[in-house]
């Protein structure tokens, strides 16, 4: 049975390199693909849709290195519904394929917020996102992108209360 599965390895390793296409089999002649390199950076201005009553316009600044990309966010939305809000956020993001016209990307938003309402006068919130979008170029260099969020849980202080809840949101902006 030794003798057999001896041949059978023999029979099958030395046929595969007897009909093997030198061009697509040949370990010797692969050449791995090397994307260009890519480096954008851009101030942005956006929108954060979310369901909960603390959504902002925002102004940014985002910075990529072929797969790497850092940004930071400040979000004000003054007094609507009796309530003023502010939130400024770092975020790291990964591009997988990155390239200049458009690509997809993953990511992770740390932000910090501050909240006055009349009721509980202020409080603080920290709510981390786990997100994912894509951005595409536009003519002179303007990028537009749009990205889907998850908040797993947002930390609270109110009034000596912690408080945890959890959140999905949808963020599209215009880069310059």
């Amino acid at each position: 049975m030794k003798k057999l599965v001896s041949i059978l390895t023999l029979l099958v390793a030395t046929s595969s390199l007897a009909w093997a296409n030198p061009q697509t089999e040949s370990f010797a002649n692969t050449q791995s693909e090397q994307a260009a390199p890519v480096e954008n950076s851009y101030f942005h201005i956006g929108y954060d849709f979310n369901f909960s009553p603390f959504q902002a316009p925002e102004v940014g600044y985002r910075y990529q290195k072929d797969q790497l990309g850092l940004g930071a966010s400040l979000a004000i939305n003054g007094f609507i519904n009796d309530c003023f809000y502010s939130k400024v956020a770092a975020n790291i993001h990964f591009f997988p394929k990155p390239n200049a016209s458009s690509q997809w990307f993953v990511g992770l938003d740390v932000p910090f917020s501050v909240v006055w309402t009349k009721e509980t006068k202020s409080f603080w919130r920290f709510d981390p996102a786990l997100f994912f979008g894509k951005d595409y170029s536009l003519a002179e260099g303007n990028k537009l992108f749009a990205q889907v969020y998850y908040v797993p849980g947002t930390l609270s202080l109110n009034e000596g209360d912690w408080t945890w809840a959890s959140s999905l949101g949808f963020k599209i902006g215009y880069g310059f």
